[in-house]
């Protein structure tokens, strides 16, 4: 994906820090999504997906969609037409930190 040096700045993440993932769930096809990128952060031992969409209007519609899925705790948050989604099936509370951290990050919040 084009768009993974901002990505990463949003996520406030250096470059080597993060690894790639091929673990993609849902798929970008299968929420109207041109792209996705999948990594593997520090700290955060599940996968987490930044997708692209044409438009701010789209990412935000997919955002519902996501968040219908109601995994334990997710984070799904917009910026642009970048949408993150991480989403914890524990009740682990530290990744649910890290998880609520990094979307605020990528939000802008932080």
């Amino acid at each position: 994906m084009e768009q993974r040096v901002r990505i990463l700045s949003l996520l406030g993440i250096a470059p080597g820090d993060a690894a790639e993932s091929d673990e993609i769930d849902p798929t970008a096809d299968s929420i109207g999504a041109l792209d996705a990128i999948g990594f593997t952060l520090p700290g955060i031992p599940i996968p987490v997906v930044v997708y692209h969409f044409s438009d701010q209007e789209s990412a935000f519609e997919a955002k519902a969609t996501l968040a219908s899925s109601q995994p334990v705790f997710h984070r799904a948050t917009v910026n642009g037409t970048l949408l993150l989604w991480a989403h914890n099936d524990t009740e682990d509370r530290d990744i649910t930190r890290e998880i609520m951290r990094l979307g605020s990050r990528f939000a802008g919040e932080e």
